[in-house]
């Protein structure tokens, strides 16, 4: 039998109670990849090896994959929808590409507009094959983003039980606040802030000197 070597944790919304998430997930980022695509049996045993170790957090966005990455992640998770609370699924929005697919995008750009991130939400649901995310990302920072408008919108996902939790990706530490501050107004926070950082690529170590620098200086 195989060993879940991989816990979970959990991360408080500081509203209803916390979230807990495996402290590794797997990223749908490179299931489709140009010409390259696994299969839907693939992705399948990728994930079900994966929760065999204890990996039971899905990450997808709907740009993936050139949007097609939440069709084979909803190929997976229609097939576990009796298993679907021992499933944690992290969603992403807010960035607009040019794609075949939608010949109407002339230019890629970001949008956290209400209006879009809702009927966005509402098709990545039923592309992933799910009735809610358990965390909902903004995927970039995006400087026209209105703080109030958009937690209006995470309001009115999380009341209509479309999402559970919300955080951001990519976002510094000003970024960050900003909306959080927004959010805490309304009794609840952010859980996540998902960074790209690797070998390759430090910049956020330069966000925790700033963290840091901003602590001693209100202390």
């Amino acid at each position: 039998m195989t060993t879940k070597i991989v816990p979970l944790v959990s991360i408080n919304n500081n509203a209803e109670k916390s979230v807990d998430v495996s402290q590794i997930q797997l990223g749908a980022f490179r299931w489709v990849w140009g010409d390259f695509s696994l299969k839907p049996e693939e992705a399948f045993d990728l994930f079900s090896k994966s929760r065999d170790i204890g990996i039971t957090t899905l990450d997808t966005a709907d740009v993936y994959g050139d949007y097609q990455c939440n069709k084979l992640v909803g190929s997976v998770i229609g097939q576990l929808s009796n298993e679907r609370d021992q499933i944690q699924i992290v969603g992403k929005t807010g960035i607009r590409l040019i794609s075949k697919h939608y010949p109407e995008i002339h230019v890629a750009h970001y949008n956290t507009e209400s209006e879009y991130i809702y009927k966005n939400i509402r098709q990545q649901l039923i592309d992933v094959q799910t009735d809610y995310f358990d965390i909902l990302n903004i995927h970039r920072p995006d400087y026209l983003l209105n703080p109030r408008d958009l937690v209006d919108t995470f309001e009115k996902l999380r009341t209509e039980g479309m999402v559970k939790n919300f955080g951001v990706s990519n976002f510094d530490v000003h970024q960050f606040d900003l909306l959080q501050s927004e959010c805490l107004k309304r009794g609840f926070s952010l859980v996540t802030n998902q960074v790209e950082f690797s070998i390759s690529h430090l910049n956020p170590t330069s966000d925790l000197v700033t963290t840091w620098n901003a602590t001693q200086r209100d202390s």
